[in-house]
């Protein structure tokens, strides 16, 4: 996809009133192409429509070059700020569906959004998008963007395979052997690979056919390309491991999964869950901007306590269920903590967050559930 197909995407999202998707999008052209600058005033314009205040200044002052109407635009919204303010209804496919886990529809609304509302169940007390995205615009989202997602893994692959090893220590604390172990959502490969590397016999799925095959074709990978686990094939009681790592908070159907999860693992067979958590200090202090509530992308957002109702509910036994502060997001916490608590000295920032999570009040931004199939 050229530069331009994307940019006329982005154009007809905030056509059909989806600004913050658009808002994701130009954000990531920007980390892309940061040289090009006619991104800048479609995000600085949209920054200001939603209301974000912190826009930078050299933004603004780049926009301002490329744009001769920028700045006039800018004045009048500052004289009147309702200007412009109001989304247009959205002309997306969108399904409003009962609860994932009760099945009740009983809601409240956390966030009043377009073309979406960010809702808790007051049954079961699940948060979701409500309503939700089409089958049809959820693989358009995935299949748009995929490009951007697989630009730079080559640079970056070998660092990240490592950092996987990591992870696969707290997963072989709980098990006696290593066997066949599953990942969900493998995406390109780095989590199977550092798998394989450490002598287990690695499997993974992936609905994305392009990163999956960057997984199989450079990596030498065995990765099941389908839209869902019912048809993959997999056998019952197949695999001795399986890993969900930030997959859950995608699918449309999380109960349905871990149901075909559970007949799938082995008895006495692991299941490692990794997913944002919408109890953490980081979704409470960002509010509506919350870095990991995305539209359409993450559907479903999980507390604890939430997680550990879908764990039961679906016939496994929890081991350990906790939320941590290490991982891709720890940069954007070190920021909110030295905002919020007025620290300058980043060390000192990661001193509190360290220090706040020795405390197991469970306020780190990712959920990790390690669970045994009973």
């Amino acid at each position: 996809m050229t530069f331009s197909d994307k940019t006329s995407h982005i154009r007809q999202l905030i056509k059909n009133g989806n600004l913050a998707e658009a808002i994701l999008r130009l954000e990531s052209l920007i980390e892309i192409h940061p040289e090009i600058d006619e991104v800048y005033p479609m995000l600085c314009k949209l920054y200001i429509k939603v209301g974000k205040v912190d826009v930078p200044p050299e933004w603004i002052l780049r926009a301002t070059k490329v744009d001769k109407d920028f700045e006039k635009w800018l004045n009048e919204m500052s004289q009147h700020p309702d200007i412009e303010c109001t989304e247009e209804p959205h002309s997306q496919n969108v399904e409003y569906s009962n609860c994932d886990f009760c099945g009740e529809n009983n809601y409240k609304i956390v966030y009043q959004e377009n073309p979406s509302n960010v809702v808790k169940c007051k049954s079961c007390g699940l948060v979701s998008f409500n309503p939700q995205p089409s089958e049809a615009d959820l693989k358009n989202y995935y299949n748009i963007f995929h490009d951007e997602s697989i630009s730079n893994i080559d640079s970056n692959i070998l660092p990240r395979i490592l950092s996987r090893k990591r992870e696969l220590k707290e997963i072989e604390e709980y098990i006696t052997s290593k066997g066949k172990i599953l990942d969900i959502g493998c995406a390109n490969g780095e989590f199977l690979k550092a798998a394989q590397e450490e002598g287990w016999k690695a499997k993974g799925f992936e609905t994305c056919p392009e990163t999956a095959n960057y997984a199989i074709e450079k990596l030498g990978l065995d990765v099941v390309i389908g839209s869902n686990l019912v048809d993959a094939g997999f056998s019952a009681n197949e695999f001795d491991v399986i890993t969900m790592q930030h997959v859950i908070e995608h699918l449309k159907n999380p109960l349905s999964t871990l149901k075909e999860v559970h007949k799938a693992i082995k008895s006495n067979g692991l299941l490692w869950i990794s997913t944002p958590n919408f109890d953490s200090f980081m979704a409470k202090a960002q509010g509506i901007r919350w870095e990991w509530k995305a539209w359409p992308n993450h559907l479903y957002y999980f507390t604890l306590e939430t997680m550990r109702k879908y764990l039961e509910k679906t016939g496994f036994k929890i081991l350990k269920l906790y939320a941590r502060s290490t991982g891709g997001s720890l940069e954007t916490y070190i920021k909110l903590i030295q905002e919020r608590l007025f620290i300058e000295d980043k060390k000192i920032a990661l001193q509190v967050i360290e220090y706040l999570d020795k405390l197991n009040i469970n306020i780190g931004f990712e959920i990790i559930a390690i669970a045994k199939k009973i």
